[in-house]
């Protein structure tokens, strides 16, 4: 069959959703599995070798470790002709001390439940689904490392879902980036000879003061929040005591740049006030979310066909690697109602409702919207067309990893 006209690409809509109905109960399983076997950054080795296990018995090409993380795994199927490439991503890591309170053994199931859908039915549609399983979302931004790692060239189009309390599009979040200052001194006997030390505690403290005297000049989109790693030990005058600081804007609202000098001459002046010497670690940039509208309405589109609203927008005023990702091909992040009314994320109410038939349902609801997404895009090339368009006219530049002349 090849898909010419509307009704023949309803038709393998259709298709896809039934395939997805068929595995429902071993995606379930694997989804349990996964809730059950809670596993950190990295550490996602179980999960990455289901989920993978799932996309090859459906005929996918997988390959383990890509980007060199040996729990990253790339799907790939493609179809009857040359076309776009279109992939659906997978997150399985989960929350030091609290478990699966992200509901990522459901975004686990819902791309690889819509690589699975789509796997039924590509043989009849041109291009290539990649289904990309990602680890370390929750820290430190494992799409960006791949992302870095030319693990996502060749796409042309990003889906991705997220469990949440409501069904939603994600229109906005927070760009930033964590910054490490390192203050060092020099030790001295306390009672003996103090004139002679220099506490590197000092500067974290000045840090700290400095940054606490400009929050009333911060617009409300910024979030400038701080932590002490290393204070330096028992003894007085320590050598050594570090600062980390995460830096959020909302793009437009707030310049990023401008913001983060202003943190970072709030380090040098510490350091010059408190004679301590300063080294300052850039750590990944994570850009905020730029939604391609053309493909969100198609989204929208196929979540109608279930029954489900995506017409709610919002904000979220943390981060996400997928943010990245969304500045490199045009991208849509949706939500489905997995959980309960008034649960957040990152708790153990969230925990718990992560493993409920409603969120297995929900979830698997998000895999078919992703899979008659991907349709649209491989067998629509008016709706690829205008998706590429739109990315291009948004473009919202660049943003460097660290200021010029920085190490």
């Amino acid at each position: 069959m090849s898909v010419t006209s509307s009704d023949s690409i309803a038709e393998v809509k259709r298709r896809a959703c039934r395939r997805i109905d068929e595995t429902a109960p071993t995606l379930i399983e694997v989804s349990r599995r996964i809730w059950s076997n809670p596993e950190l950054a990295f550490e996602e080795h179980k999960a990455a070798g289901w989920l993978a296990q799932l996309l090859e018995r459906e005929g996918y090409a997988v390959q383990s470790g890509v980007g060199g993380l040996p729990t990253a795994f790339t799907g790939r199927r493609s179809g009857s002709a040359p076309g776009p490439t279109v992939g659906v991503f997978s997150e399985y890591d989960a929350l030091p001390d609290l478990g699966h309170g992200c509901g990522h053994n459901l975004l686990a199931i819902s791309g690889v439940g819509a690589g699975i859908g789509l796997g039924a039915v590509i043989d009849d549609l041109p291009g290539t689904v990649r289904v990309h399983g990602t680890p370390a979302e929750e820290g430190p931004s494992g799409k960006t490392l791949l992302l870095e790692q030319g693990v996502f060239n060749g796409l042309d189009f990003a889906v991705i879902f997220h469990p949440s309390a409501s069904a939603n599009v994600l229109e906005r979040m927070r760009t930033g980036q964590g910054i490490t200052f390192t203050f060092t001194g020099r030790h001295a006997h306390a009672a003996s000879h103090p004139e002679l030390a220099i506490d590197a505690l000092n500067g974290v403290i000045a840090l700290f003061n400095n940054v606490n005297l400009l929050r009333q000049h911060f617009r409300p989109d910024v979030s400038v929040t701080g932590s002490i790693p290393d204070g330096g030990g028992r003894r007085s005058f320590p050598v050594t005591a570090t600062a980390r600081f995460v830096v959020r804007v909302f793009e437009g609202q707030s310049d990023f740049v401008a913001l983060r000098e202003m943190v970072v001459d709030c380090a040098r002046g510490a350091a010059l006030a408190t004679r301590t010497g300063l080294a300052v670690e850039y750590g990944i940039l994570e850009r905020g979310m730029k939604l391609n509208e053309t493909v969100t309405g198609l989204a929208v589109d196929n979540a109608r066909l279930l029954g489900i609203d995506l017409g709610h927008r919002v904000t979220m005023g943390g981060m996400s690697d997928f943010g990245n990702v969304s500045h490199l091909v045009p991208a849509t992040h949706f939500s489905t109602a997995t959980w309960p009314a008034g649960v957040t994320a990152h708790t153990p109410e969230a925990v718990a409702a992560s493993c409920q038939p409603r969120a297995f349902e929900a979830a698997l609801a998000a895999a078919k919207i992703e899979a008659m997404t991907a349709i649209d895009l491989l067998a629509r090339p008016d709706a690829a067309e205008r998706a590429r368009r739109e990315f291009v006219a948004n473009d919202l530049g660049t943003i460097p990893v660290r200021p010029e002349g920085a190490n």
